[in-house]
């Protein structure tokens, strides 16, 4: 990787550090350098039970992986990487067509790791959403947004919303076991 582009990746941690330490619904993790992060949400959207019923969750993890040449061209399937929860429900993540993939619309080279980060916020709490099948990774998650717009957005509140103790429905549940990113670098 050319010194141009470690240190745009650099700048872009900074911003998005500085990002997730002024937000209670995103943290940032390093895995061995700017260009693998994983970031975790911890907001409400929706995911399929085992038994088939559309459910509230609170907790989201992607990764995100910077080529060397991302400031020259962009494979989006390499960029958004979706980890979990593998039932996640929405029409542009997962889903039979793509396991692992996320679809947050045209990514440009060089674009914003915030922009980034926010463009999945807005994905994973339903403020943005493909309404057409040909589009979408789940087509089931699309066709029953449609009949669902009613519900949406699931969680509205901005990426840099910060909660109060006093506010438990906001709050992530303490009994729910220890994040992926526990075990990580935590850069914000």
């Amino acid at each position: 990787m050319d010194g141009i582009t470690k240190s745009f990746l650099a700048t872009q941690l900074d911003e998005a550090m500085a990002m997730a330490a002024s937000s209670d619904l995103v943290r940032l993790a390093v895995i061995g350098g700017p260009e693998l992060l994983v970031a975790e949400f911890r907001c409400r959207g929706l995911v399929r039970s085992v038994a088939g019923n559309i459910e509230e969750a609170d907790h989201f993890v992607v990764g995100f992986h910077f080529a060397a040449d991302y400031l020259r061209r962009v494979r989006p399937p390499e960029v958004l990487t979706w980890i979990e929860p593998a039932s996640i429900w929405h029409p542009n993540i997962g889903g039979p067509r793509s396991p692992t993939g996320i679809c947050i619309g045209n990514i440009t080279p060089a674009t914003p790791l915030v922009d980034l980060l926010y463009r999945v916020y807005e994905l994973i709490s339903w403020q943005s959403f493909t309404p057409v099948e040909y589009d979408a990774l789940n087509i089931d998650a699309c066709s029953w947004a449609r009949a669902n717009l009613h519900r949406f957005p699931i969680d509205g509140r901005p990426l840099r919303w910060r909660g109060s103790l006093a506010d438990p429905a906001f709050m992530p549940d303490p009994a729910l076991p220890g994040s992926l990113l526990d075990s990580m670098e935590i850069v914000g």
